[in-house]
C-alpha cells in the first residue's frame, strides 16, 4: 500500500536537498552522503536535478527512528 502524502501547507510531493537538510536540520553534504551510502533514496530528473519524494523521506526517518 503506497503511502500518499498529507495535504496541507509545507507539505510537498519532493523536495530538494536544500529542503531535506532544512527539515533534518543538517548541512546539505550530510543528505548527499546519505545519498551516497543508499540510506536515502533519490529521483533523478535529468543529468543534475534530483528530489526526495516524500515517501523515501518518510522511509528514511522510519529507518532512523528504528535503529535509535
Amino acid at each position: 500500500m503506497a503511502t500518499r502524502p498529507p495535504e496541507g501547507p509545507g507539505i510537498k510531493p519532493a523536495y530538494t536537498i536544500a529542503e531535506v537538510a532544512r527539515l533534518l536540520d543538517v548541512h546539505p553534504g550530510t543528505v548527499n552522503r546519505f545519498i551516497r551510502r543508499g540510506e536515502l533514496r533519490v529521483s533523478r530528473l535529468g543529468h543534475r536535478t534530483i528530489r526526495v519524494t516524500y515517501e523515501a523521506l518518510m522511509d528514511f526517518l522510519r529507518a532512523h527512528e528504528e535503529a535509535r
